[in-house]
Protein backbone atom coordinates (compact mmCIF):
# COMPACT_ATOMS: atom_id res chain seq x y z
CA UNK A 1 0.00 0.00 0.00
CA UNK A 2 1.29 3.47 -0.86
CA UNK A 3 0.12 6.91 0.19
CA UNK A 4 0.13 10.42 -1.24
CA UNK A 5 -0.28 13.08 1.43
CA UNK A 6 -1.62 16.57 0.74
CA UNK A 7 -1.31 18.73 3.85
CA UNK A 8 -2.45 22.25 4.57
CA UNK A 9 -1.17 23.14 8.02
CA UNK A 10 -0.41 25.97 10.37
CA UNK A 11 1.94 25.25 13.25
CA UNK A 12 0.00 23.98 16.23
CA UNK A 13 -3.37 24.58 14.53
CA UNK A 14 -5.82 21.96 13.36
CA UNK A 15 -6.39 21.63 9.63
CA UNK A 16 -7.20 18.66 7.42
CA UNK A 17 -4.81 16.18 5.83
CA UNK A 18 -5.96 14.36 2.71
CA UNK A 19 -4.31 10.97 2.20
CA UNK A 20 -4.67 9.30 -1.17
CA UNK A 21 -4.21 5.54 -0.86
CA UNK A 22 -2.89 3.45 -3.76
CA UNK A 23 -6.37 1.99 -4.25
CA UNK A 24 -7.63 5.47 -5.12
CA UNK A 25 -9.55 5.94 -1.88
CA UNK A 26 -9.15 9.26 -0.08
CA UNK A 27 -9.01 9.36 3.70
CA UNK A 28 -9.09 12.50 5.83
CA UNK A 29 -7.13 13.16 8.99
CA UNK A 30 -6.93 15.94 11.50
CA UNK A 31 -3.37 17.14 11.87
CA UNK A 32 -1.51 19.28 14.38
CA UNK A 33 2.04 20.09 13.26
CA UNK A 34 5.13 21.02 15.27
CA UNK A 35 3.51 21.08 18.69
CA UNK A 36 6.15 22.05 21.26
CA UNK A 37 6.41 19.64 24.16
CA UNK A 38 8.83 21.94 26.03
CA UNK A 39 7.43 25.43 26.33
CA UNK A 40 10.84 27.03 26.87
CA UNK A 41 12.34 25.50 23.70
CA UNK A 42 12.41 26.94 20.19
CA UNK A 43 14.06 23.86 18.67
CA UNK A 44 12.13 22.02 15.97
CA UNK A 45 13.74 18.86 17.37
CA UNK A 46 11.64 19.22 20.52
CA UNK A 47 8.29 19.10 18.77
CA UNK A 48 5.72 16.47 17.86
CA UNK A 49 2.98 15.96 15.27
CA UNK A 50 -0.50 14.66 16.10
CA UNK A 51 -2.61 12.76 13.58
CA UNK A 52 -6.21 11.92 14.37
CA UNK A 53 -9.55 11.04 12.80
CA UNK A 54 -11.15 13.79 10.73
CA UNK A 55 -13.65 14.47 13.50
CA UNK A 56 -12.36 14.93 17.03
CA UNK A 57 -12.62 11.59 18.84
CA UNK A 58 -13.52 11.00 22.47
CA UNK A 59 -11.34 8.62 24.47
CA UNK A 60 -9.31 7.46 21.47
CA UNK A 61 -6.35 5.10 21.92
CA UNK A 62 -2.95 6.63 21.22
CA UNK A 63 0.06 5.28 19.30
CA UNK A 64 3.30 7.16 19.99
CA UNK A 65 6.01 6.69 17.33
CA UNK A 66 9.76 7.39 17.68
CA UNK A 67 11.78 7.51 14.46
CA UNK A 68 15.18 5.94 13.93
CA UNK A 69 18.33 7.17 12.24
CA UNK A 70 21.21 6.10 14.45
CA UNK A 71 20.46 8.89 16.99
CA UNK A 72 21.94 11.24 14.34
CA UNK A 73 19.43 11.42 11.46
CA UNK A 74 15.72 11.19 10.82
CA UNK A 75 12.59 13.17 11.46
CA UNK A 76 9.04 12.68 12.73
CA UNK A 77 7.78 13.10 9.15
CA UNK A 78 9.52 10.06 7.66
CA UNK A 79 8.03 7.75 5.04
CA UNK A 80 6.51 5.35 7.56
CA UNK A 81 4.35 7.96 9.30
CA UNK A 82 2.44 8.49 6.06
CA UNK A 83 0.73 5.24 6.94
CA UNK A 84 -0.73 6.74 10.13
CA UNK A 85 -4.07 6.90 8.32
CA UNK A 86 -4.32 3.13 8.85
CA UNK A 87 -4.81 3.81 12.57
CA UNK A 88 -6.67 7.13 12.41
CA UNK A 89 -9.23 5.56 10.07
CA UNK A 90 -9.95 3.12 12.90
CA UNK A 91 -10.40 5.89 15.48
CA UNK A 92 -6.91 6.08 16.97
CA UNK A 93 -4.57 9.04 17.43
CA UNK A 94 -0.95 8.80 16.23
CA UNK A 95 1.76 11.02 17.72
CA UNK A 96 5.16 11.24 16.00
CA UNK A 97 8.00 12.63 18.13
CA UNK A 98 11.15 14.54 17.26
CA UNK A 99 14.15 14.69 19.61
CA UNK A 100 17.58 16.27 19.59
CA UNK A 101 20.20 14.44 17.55
CA UNK A 102 23.89 13.64 17.81
CA UNK A 103 26.58 14.82 17.39
CA UNK A 104 25.02 18.04 18.72
CA UNK A 105 24.02 16.16 21.89
CA UNK A 106 24.89 12.87 23.55
CA UNK A 107 23.08 10.56 25.95
CA UNK A 108 20.99 11.23 27.97
CA UNK A 109 19.66 14.12 25.84
CA UNK A 110 17.76 11.89 23.38
CA UNK A 111 15.93 9.91 26.04
CA UNK A 112 15.31 13.01 28.17
CA UNK A 113 13.53 14.57 25.19
CA UNK A 114 11.42 11.45 24.74
CA UNK A 115 10.49 11.48 28.43
CA UNK A 116 9.48 15.14 28.12
CA UNK A 117 7.37 14.36 25.07
CA UNK A 118 5.63 11.49 26.86
CA UNK A 119 4.87 13.74 29.83
CA UNK A 120 3.35 16.34 27.51
CA UNK A 121 1.25 13.67 25.78
CA UNK A 122 0.14 12.22 29.11
CA UNK A 123 -0.96 15.63 30.36
CA UNK A 124 -2.46 17.02 27.14
CA UNK A 125 -3.65 14.29 24.77
CA UNK A 126 -7.17 14.46 26.22
CA UNK A 127 -7.57 17.90 24.60
CA UNK A 128 -7.16 16.17 21.22
CA UNK A 129 -9.64 13.42 22.11
CA UNK A 130 -7.08 10.85 23.30
CA UNK A 131 -7.16 8.54 26.32
CA UNK A 132 -3.86 8.48 28.21
CA UNK A 133 -4.75 5.11 29.72
CA UNK A 134 -4.69 3.56 26.22
CA UNK A 135 -1.22 4.38 24.92
CA UNK A 136 1.32 2.28 23.02
CA UNK A 137 4.92 3.42 22.59
CA UNK A 138 6.74 2.16 19.50
CA UNK A 139 10.03 3.01 17.82
CA UNK A 140 12.18 1.75 14.96
CA UNK A 141 15.95 1.13 14.94
CA UNK A 142 17.58 3.66 17.30
CA UNK A 143 14.04 4.72 18.17
CA UNK A 144 13.50 1.15 19.34
CA UNK A 145 16.47 1.47 21.71
CA UNK A 146 14.94 4.67 23.06
CA UNK A 147 11.46 3.31 23.73
CA UNK A 148 12.96 0.22 25.37
CA UNK A 149 15.21 2.35 27.56
CA UNK A 150 12.30 4.53 28.65
CA UNK A 151 10.47 1.35 29.61
CA UNK A 152 13.34 -0.18 31.63
CA UNK A 153 15.56 2.55 33.11
CA UNK A 154 13.41 3.90 35.92
CA UNK A 155 15.22 7.23 36.11
CA UNK A 156 13.69 9.06 33.16
CA UNK A 157 9.96 8.58 33.73
CA UNK A 158 10.47 8.99 37.48
CA UNK A 159 12.02 12.39 36.86
CA UNK A 160 8.77 13.34 35.11
CA UNK A 161 6.61 11.95 37.95
CA UNK A 162 5.21 9.29 35.65
CA UNK A 163 4.73 5.57 36.44
CA UNK A 164 6.78 2.94 34.63
CA UNK A 165 3.66 1.03 33.57
CA UNK A 166 2.14 3.99 31.76
CA UNK A 167 1.76 2.13 28.43
CA UNK A 168 -0.47 -0.74 27.35
CA UNK A 169 2.61 -1.98 25.49
CA UNK A 170 6.09 -0.94 24.41
CA UNK A 171 6.89 -2.12 20.88
CA UNK A 172 10.57 -1.82 19.87
CA UNK A 173 11.11 -2.69 16.20
CA UNK A 174 14.34 -4.02 14.64
CA UNK A 175 17.31 -2.81 16.62
CA UNK A 176 20.60 -4.40 17.66
CA UNK A 177 21.26 -1.77 20.33
CA UNK A 178 19.56 -3.05 23.48
CA UNK A 179 23.01 -3.87 24.86
CA UNK A 180 25.44 -1.07 24.08
CA UNK A 181 28.16 -2.60 26.26
CA UNK A 182 28.45 -5.83 24.26
CA UNK A 183 27.86 -4.94 20.64
CA UNK A 184 26.94 -7.69 18.16
CA UNK A 185 29.61 -9.02 15.84
CA UNK A 186 29.35 -9.56 12.12
CA UNK A 187 27.85 -7.49 9.32
CA UNK A 188 27.17 -3.91 10.31
CA UNK A 189 29.02 -4.07 13.63
CA UNK A 190 31.46 -1.31 12.61
CA UNK A 191 28.57 1.00 11.74
CA UNK A 192 26.84 0.31 15.06
CA UNK A 193 30.09 0.98 16.95
CA UNK A 194 30.59 4.29 15.16
CA UNK A 195 27.01 5.41 15.85
CA UNK A 196 27.40 4.36 19.48
CA UNK A 197 30.52 6.49 19.86
CA UNK A 198 28.81 9.55 18.33
CA UNK A 199 25.67 9.24 20.46
CA UNK A 200 26.95 7.82 23.75
CA UNK A 201 30.73 8.06 23.87
CA UNK A 202 32.83 5.29 25.38
CA UNK A 203 32.37 5.64 29.14
CA UNK A 204 31.30 2.17 30.39
CA UNK A 205 28.96 3.67 33.00
CA UNK A 206 27.19 5.73 30.35
CA UNK A 207 26.85 2.70 28.08
CA UNK A 208 25.33 0.71 30.95
CA UNK A 209 22.92 3.54 31.72
CA UNK A 210 21.81 3.63 28.05
CA UNK A 211 21.40 -0.15 27.63
CA UNK A 212 17.85 -1.47 28.18
CA UNK A 213 19.24 -4.98 28.67
CA UNK A 214 21.25 -3.81 31.69
CA UNK A 215 18.52 -1.61 33.17
CA UNK A 216 15.69 -4.09 33.77
CA UNK A 217 14.45 -3.53 37.34
CA UNK A 218 13.19 -6.26 39.71
CA UNK A 219 9.55 -7.31 39.53
CA UNK A 220 8.63 -5.04 42.43
CA UNK A 221 8.73 -2.24 39.84
CA UNK A 222 5.76 -2.73 37.53
CA UNK A 223 6.73 -2.21 33.90
CA UNK A 224 4.68 -1.87 30.74
CA UNK A 225 4.49 -5.12 28.70
CA UNK A 226 7.05 -5.49 25.91
CA UNK A 227 6.50 -6.85 22.39
CA UNK A 228 9.79 -6.87 20.49
CA UNK A 229 10.00 -7.43 16.72
CA UNK A 230 12.99 -8.02 14.43
CA UNK A 231 13.46 -9.26 10.89
CA UNK A 232 15.12 -12.64 10.43
CA UNK A 233 17.37 -10.89 7.93
CA UNK A 234 19.22 -9.32 10.88
CA UNK A 235 20.23 -12.14 13.27
CA UNK A 236 22.00 -9.65 15.55
CA UNK A 237 18.71 -7.77 16.07
CA UNK A 238 16.85 -11.03 16.61
CA UNK A 239 19.38 -12.11 19.24
CA UNK A 240 19.34 -8.81 21.11
CA UNK A 241 15.54 -8.82 21.11
CA UNK A 242 15.49 -12.37 22.42
CA UNK A 243 18.00 -11.49 25.13
CA UNK A 244 16.05 -8.44 26.29
CA UNK A 245 12.75 -10.35 26.39
CA UNK A 246 14.40 -13.10 28.43
CA UNK A 247 15.93 -10.58 30.85
CA UNK A 248 12.51 -8.99 31.34
CA UNK A 249 10.77 -12.33 31.93
CA UNK A 250 13.48 -13.50 34.35
CA UNK A 251 12.69 -10.50 36.54
CA UNK A 252 8.97 -11.10 36.45
CA UNK A 253 7.92 -8.76 33.64
CA UNK A 254 5.78 -9.50 30.59
CA UNK A 255 7.74 -9.69 27.33
CA UNK A 256 7.68 -11.50 23.99
CA UNK A 257 10.06 -11.35 21.05
CA UNK A 258 9.07 -12.15 17.48
CA UNK A 259 11.32 -12.96 14.55
CA UNK A 260 9.64 -11.83 11.34
CA UNK A 261 10.18 -13.05 7.80
CA UNK A 262 13.79 -12.78 6.61
CA UNK A 263 12.65 -11.23 3.33
CA UNK A 264 11.91 -8.02 5.23
CA UNK A 265 14.62 -5.36 5.19
CA UNK A 266 15.40 -3.00 8.05
CA UNK A 267 13.38 -0.26 6.33
CA UNK A 268 10.54 -2.70 5.59
CA UNK A 269 10.25 -3.20 9.34
CA UNK A 270 9.70 0.53 9.82
CA UNK A 271 6.93 0.52 7.22
CA UNK A 272 5.42 -2.60 8.84
CA UNK A 273 4.50 -0.58 11.93
CA UNK A 274 1.92 1.27 9.82
CA UNK A 275 1.21 -1.23 7.06
CA UNK A 276 -2.07 -3.18 7.17
CA UNK A 277 -2.04 -6.82 8.25
CA UNK A 278 1.53 -7.22 9.48
CA UNK A 279 2.44 -8.95 12.73
CA UNK A 280 3.35 -5.56 14.19
CA UNK A 281 0.26 -3.62 13.12
CA UNK A 282 -2.03 -6.50 14.06
CA UNK A 283 -0.50 -6.60 17.55
CA UNK A 284 -0.96 -2.84 17.93
CA UNK A 285 -4.58 -2.95 16.77
CA UNK A 286 -5.38 -5.84 19.05
CA UNK A 287 -3.72 -4.22 22.06
CA UNK A 288 -5.57 -0.95 21.43
CA UNK A 289 -8.77 -3.00 21.12
CA UNK A 290 -9.30 -1.98 17.50
CA UNK A 291 -8.99 -5.57 16.14
CA UNK A 292 -8.10 -7.99 14.65
CA UNK A 293 -8.76 -10.77 17.13
CA UNK A 294 -6.01 -13.02 15.75
CA UNK A 295 -2.57 -12.14 14.54
CA UNK A 296 -1.69 -12.93 10.96
CA UNK A 297 1.43 -15.09 10.82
Amino acid sequence: MSFRVNMIVITGVLLTTLVTISTGAVAKQSFFENVRYLVNSDSDKQTLDIYGPEKRPDGAPVLIYVHGGGWQLGDKKNNAIRGSVYYTDKGAIVVSVNYRLSPDVKHPAHIEDLASAVKWIYQNIHTYGGDRSKMILTGHSSGAQMVALLGTNTRFLKEKDLPMNIFKAIVPVDTASFDLVNLPEGRGSFMIERMRENAFGSDPEVLLDASPFHQVPPEETALSPFAIFATGKRPEAVQQGTNLAQALREKGHQAVSTEMDSSLSHMDMNIAIFKPDTQISNFILRTLELGPETQNQ
